[in-house]
């Protein structure tokens, strides 16, 4: 997106055309009775639109899977009629044209609703299908293999006994073999030596899925860099890791670990991220292996809940990976375009088994995740925001609460929280509203912009999900088995992909470990090769 200024009329045309280009804004339409402060809103946006003209870069990049396109197009645009010249080259005002990451080709046109001088960016939810890697071409689902398949133990029994079983089986499959344990542990060691190296001041820690045991084949390794300096003990304040002064300190250290890593010539694609909380990222060149080093907060009191849950809920950690996976294979668990983080997805999780209990068994897997399914595609999140510790859905508000309700909630922090986080999102008001546990004031959702299409999600394969066990049940008769080989799978609508990409990657990484390649360094020179070594600024995310 690009702005450009906008000049007058062309030279020689007449004084009505040169009136109409500037001529006040008629600020007529502007006046809210009864509101003064959306009227003053109104006034200053005419203002603005009457100075500054933003258009569309035609060289501008597209991307094949695209985030809903939304546009905001101004409905006081004014057209000149120059009867007997040459129209003016003059471009009308538009909006921005927000792009995103998913094709929805098809689909409803979206809206754009006004409240007073607010613009809703909305959009229709859709059912995303497998992407990149994953994604299936005509007739290769009803080739796939199904690689879970596989790793079952019983294929009879009804359709609750076979989900559940194919669940499990699943689970197997993508947990991490000895092997890939051990290329895992060799990679977090190299990690560690490298930093402890180069900045030997500030140590850094794994973190995520790898040290709360959550962690699939594939997963990332994640690290958090620490910084003593700006560290808040728990009896003295002290500056907060995103404040400037311990954000620019991060990024001076992450660079300097950046560059240490592409000296190794065992990873590729270094990037350094800006934002409020930097990042750094790096594949591993033998085993494709994402490795993120990011400068932040201590993270014990979540982990402590992740451990705490995993603890209290027996079908919590297969079910978890199972939900994370059918998001990761449609590109809906990259945060940066709006998808859910792999710590909201287990909250999310959480609040469904907290949910269903007392009804349903805590070992009965299937119909946790039927009801799961159910629980949040049907959540309506314009209206209602979770909390998970406590379980309880909160309303959200468009107004600030009074003193009166503020000082009253001053002792309670998961109230002082939700009053908040609950503030509806003017621009984007469906937005997940989830409360962190491990820190009231945090709302894991509060990016997800994606989430209608998580929830059309849940819908269309619950639909599915239900109307295969039907069909199981139904074929027949009651005192029968039925069995199911390899020509179908109950999971088929969940985590139906092509996995040859991912089997391939497992292959890789069993190799390396069998025969792991020397270190070797690239000159200090070459580090600082921009087209090797980058660094972007995303803004915060």
């Amino acid at each position: 997106m690009s702005a450009s200024t906008v000049t007058g009329p062309c030279k020689g045309a007449d004084t009505r055309s040169r009136q109409i280009f500037h001529a006040r804004p008629n600020h007529d339409e502007d006046v809210i009775v009864g509101d003064l402060q959306a009227t003053l809103d109104a006034h200053r946006a005419t203002n603005r639109a009457s100075i500054i003209h933003f258009v569309q870069d035609d060289n501008e990049t597209h991307y094949s899977y695209m985030r809903p396109t939304i546009q905001y197009i101004s409905d006081k645009t004014q057209h000149v009629k120059n009867e007997g010249r040459t129209p003016s080259k003059r471009t009308p005002r538009k909006g921005r044209i927000i792009y995103g990451h998913w094709d929805l080709t098809g689909a409803r046109q979206h809206r754009v609703l006004n409240f007073g001088s607010k613009k809703v960016a909305e959009y229709e939810g859709v059912y995303i299908p497998p992407t990149g890697h994953w994604s299936l071409d005509g007739n290769t689902l009803e080739n796939m293999e199904r690689p879970w398949l596989d790793y079952l133990r019983d294929r009879g029994g009804d359709a609750f006994s076979r989900l559940q079983a194919e669940i499990m089986a699943f689970h197997a499959y993508i947990s991490p073999t000895p092997t890939e344990t051990l290329a895992q542990t060799t990679l977090i060691a190299g990690i560690k030596e490298v930093a402890s190296r180069t900045l030997p001041d500030n140590p850094i820690e794994v973190i995520g899925s790898h040290r709360t045991g959550l962690a699939t084949s594939l997963s990332d390794l994640d690290f958090r860099l620490s910084l003593p300096q700006f560290e808040k003990p728990v009896d003295q304040r002290a500056p907060s890791t995103t404040r400037p002064q311990a954000a620019k300190a991060s990024i001076r250290l992450l660079r300097r670990l950046s560059k240490a890593l592409f000296r190794q010539d065992d990873y590729q694609d270094i990037e350094l991220r800006h934002g409020r909380i930097p990042i750094i990222s790096a594949v591993h060149c033998a085993t494709g292996h994402t490795i993120q080093i990011q400068a932040m907060s201590d993270t014990i009191a979540s982990r402590e809940y992740v451990l705490n849950y995993l603890a209290e809920f027996p079908t919590l950690h297969p079910l978890y990976t199972l939900i994370k996976t059918m998001l990761e294979i449609r590109n809906l668990r990259d945060v940066r375009v709006g998808g859910l983080g792999a710590y909201s997805i287990f909250m999310m999780v959480v609040a469904a088994l907290k949910e269903s209990e007392g009804t349903i068994a805590l070992n009965d897997i299937s119909r946790q995740l039927l009801f799961f399914l159910e629980f949040w595609s049907n959540t309506d999140l314009y209206c209602h925001g979770i909390s998970v510790e406590p379980l309880g859905i909160f309303l959200k508000s468009r107004s600030k609460p009074s003193k009166k309700t503020r000082e009253a909630d001053l002792g309670d922090p998961v109230l002082r929280g939700q009053m908040q986080i609950g503030m509806v999102n003017d621009t984007q008001p469906y937005l997940l509203c989830l409360q962190d546990p491990a820190n009231p004031l945090n709302d894991l959702g509060n990016k997800s912009y994606a989430i209608k299409h998580v929830q059309a999600l849940f819908r269309a394969t619950r639909e599915s999900l239900r109307s295969k066990m039907d069909n199981l049940d139904r074929l027949l008769p009651p005192e029968s088995t039925p069995r199911m080989g390899h020509e179908g799978a109950l999971l088929d609508a969940l985590i139906g992909a092509d996995y040859r990409w991912l089997n391939s990657q497992r292959r890789r990484t069993s190799t390396w470990t069998k025969e792991p390649p020397s270190h070797v360094e690239r000159s200090a020179n070459d580090a600082t090769d921009p087209g090797s070594l980058k660094e972007v600024r995303y803004g915060t995310y």
